[in-house]
């Protein structure tokens, strides 16, 4: 009788499941990119109507404005996919700094009231 260790079974969905998440997070940063491309020949297209041709613009602004939030929520999945998401790392730096200089080691001191 052969016996397949359980965390194999269970990693062979798991795996598969994570290959389709990346697939599907590398279209929606493909998608997110041509948005922004077209939004960039929107707008050129709009400088070119409006400064050339001497015309108004009427569409132009709201698309590019609906690209740019488009790609932003779209592209969202691939930036979490590749961890390029903005990190502020302050409190940890400041905080591993001062854990090494000995900062939280000390009681806090009581301030007395200024009179």
């Amino acid at each position: 009788m052969f016996i397949v260790p359980t965390s194999r079974i269970a990693a062979v969905p798991l795996d598969s499941f994570v290959r389709i998440v990346r697939r599907i997070s590398q279209l929606c940063g493909i998608v997110a990119a041509a948005l922004i491309a077209l939004g960039v020949l929107v707008v050129c297209h709009m400088v070119f109507v409006r400064y050339v041709l001497n015309q108004n613009t009427i569409w132009q602004t709201d698309l590019t404005t609906y690209c740019l939030i488009a790609a932003t929520f779209v592209g969202s999945p691939f930036v979490l996919m590749t961890r390029g998401h903005v990190n502020v790392d302050v409190l940890p730096t400041t905080s591993a700094r001062a854990r090494a200089s000995g900062w939280r080691s000390s009681p806090p001191r009581s301030r007395s009231p200024s009179a």
